[in-house]
């Protein structure tokens, strides 16, 4: 791509250059603010959510303290705290990847799309699947997609591990949602055939 005699090292370059050297002075301040007004709200929510699951699932279940105790409340300003930072550490992997933004946001979407559909195809067409089954499914099927997803990266990391995760480090991410949900089923499937007790005993409960 050429813009004014120059190439773009990136093509994500293309929009913010556009937006500094063409566009009018008042209406580039209008599209950054939206920008970052944007990547602000659902980056929040993002944080937000996981901190309050972490705290009413997590932390709350294994300290039996209540909502409005005050530990609690410093415990969910804690986990916004590590998650702010575990999501910033996250993104910083991907820097460096020559990549389009949007098909390196869309990757690390799709790696847990497929653990989501699995769940619910299992909860729809296979009825011997409980609550233990799925959870399984999707705990291996989402931890299957996670080494998928940054076999890149520890291909990097680790060169003498390069022929072993080359071949996972070459899918491409629109293979993620088929690929997560097979593993999630598989594994539900799987469990509920090999642990037939485990499944009566829990209808009964």
């Amino acid at each position: 791509v050429h813009f004014g005699g120059q190439t773009f090292a990136t093509t994500d370059s293309i929009f913010p250059r556009f937006i500094i050297e063409q566009m009018p002075a008042g209406l580039t301040g209008l599209l950054v603010a939206a920008i970052i007004a944007a990547a602000m709200s659902t980056q929040s929510g993002s944080i937000n959510s996981l901190a309050a699951a972490s705290t009413h699932d997590i932390y709350m279940p294994l300290t039996g303290r209540a909502a409005d105790d005050p530990a609690t409340f410093r415990a969910g300003r804690r986990f916004t705290l590590a998650w702010g930072i575990a999501l910033t550490g996250g993104a910083l992997l991907f820097r460096d990847q020559g990549t389009p933004v949007v098909v390196v946001a869309l990757g690390i979407a799709s790696f847990t799309y497929g653990g989501l559909l699995g769940v619910f195809f299992l909860g729809n067409f296979w009825p011997r699947a409980t609550q233990r089954d799925a959870i399984l499914g999707l705990t291996i099927g989402i931890s299957a997609m996670a080494f998928v997803v940054f076999a890149r990266q520890l291909s990097a990391a680790f060169p003498w591990l390069g022929d072993a995760l080359g071949p996972f480090a070459r899918i491409a991410w629109p293979w993620y949602v088929l690929i997560g949900t097979s593993i999630t089923m598989i594994v539900g499937i799987s469990s509920s055939v090999l642990f037939p007790r485990a499944r009566r005993a829990s209808q009964d409960s």
